[in-house]
This record gives C-alpha cells, sequence and structure tokens, in this order.
C-alpha cells in the first residue's frame, strides 16, 4: 500500500451522509466570512444594522449576517450578501484596534439534521442541548469546531483542511434508533 494515497474523502458540497433519521450535509457557503480579532466593540461600532454575536448552540434564525464568537477577542464575522456593507473593514490592523482578515475559504458547513440530530451530537460529547457558552468553539473529535443552531438543523463551522477528517468522523458514527 502506498501511504501517500488517501482512500478518505470530503463530501462535496450538497452531498450527504444519511444516518438512520439524520441527514448531514455539507452546506454551500454564499457567504462571506472575516475574521475579526482585537477590539470587537470598536470593531463593530460602525456596523447598522448590528449583527448578533453567536455563542454554542445558538440560533442563527436566519439571519444574513452575523458573528461566531471563536474567542474572548475574536469573532467570525459571516454574510450571507458578498455585498454586505462593512464601513470602516479593511483588511489587516486597523487604527481603532482590531485586525481584519478574509476567512472565506476557511470553513466547511456541514449541516446535521432531521429527527435524532441530538443523538449525533452526543456522540460529539454534547450532551445538553440548551447548554449555552459566549464561544461558539468547542473540541469535537480533537478539532476545534464552530458550532451553532439553523432553525431546527446545526451547523459545524469545520476547518476546512479537517473536513476530511470530520466526514470520516461521521461516517464511523452509529445511527439514532428514532
Amino acid at each position: 500500500m502506498d501511504e501517500r494515497v488517501w482512500t478518505d474523502e470530503c463530501l462535496a458540497i450538497g452531498e450527504s451522509i444519511t444516518l438512520g433519521s439524520v441527514t448531514i450535509t455539507v452546506i454551500e457557503l454564499p457567504e462571506v466570512c472575516h475574521l475579526i480579532t482585537g477590539n470587537i466593540e470598536a470593531a463593530f461600532a460602525n456596523l447598522a444594522p448590528q449583527p448578533p454575536i453567536l455563542g454554542l448552540l445558538e440560533n442563527k434564525a436566519n439571519a444574513a449576517f452575523f458573528g461566531l464568537r471563536t474567542g474572548r477577542d475574536s469573532v467570525l464575522l459571516v454574510s450571507v450578501s458578498p455585498n454586505q456593507d462593512l464601513p470602516g473593514f479593511k483588511p489587516g490592523w486597523n487604527d481603532a484596534g482590531f485586525g481584519v482578515s478574509d476567512a472565506s475559504d476557511n470553513y466547511t458547513v456541514f449541516s446535521v439534521s432531521g429527527e435524532g440530530a441530538d443523538f449525533i451530537l452526543s456522540q460529539c460529547g454534547i450532551e445538553d442541548l440548551d447548554a449555552r457558552s459566549p464561544s461558539a468553539s468547542i473540541l469535537i473529535n480533537d478539532i476545534a469546531v464552530l458550532l451553532i443552531r439553523d432553525g431546527e438543523a446545526f451547523h459545524f463551522y469545520v476547518p476546512s483542511a479537517y473536513s476530511v477528517h470530520m466526514t470520516s468522523f461521521f461516517c464511523g458514527m452509529a445511527a439514532p434508533s428514532v
């Protein structure tokens, strides 16, 4: 066997894994993402309307513009519209004390939905679906994942470099018995 030949693959956008009544789909990001670090308050001061900043398992409720808190002084700002007006956001360090980096290609989003999705989350180490944290970041299978809700679905923002690893992890899960 040639160790340079990889047999695992990531799901392509739109492809799904079905585990019993649960569907895990890689969804397309029609979104523009920016990682904001430093003085978050100053960074968002000129934005109108103010986007909601979501923590662990909080619901984006179809918001077209939102932030995912990744740490105490960092937010992944997500915009569904590539033409979203972001006044004062220029790449690099800004005089107001915050940095902006394009992160549009940094994440692969796995959407987990269906009756029994809570069972899939329990296999990720998440037992309490009412638990909240100011940060959307959680360690799943040794990967720092951003986890929020979108209606009844759960969205796992996985660093793209780990999308194959996460696909294999999901494929190895037991199906819920619903």
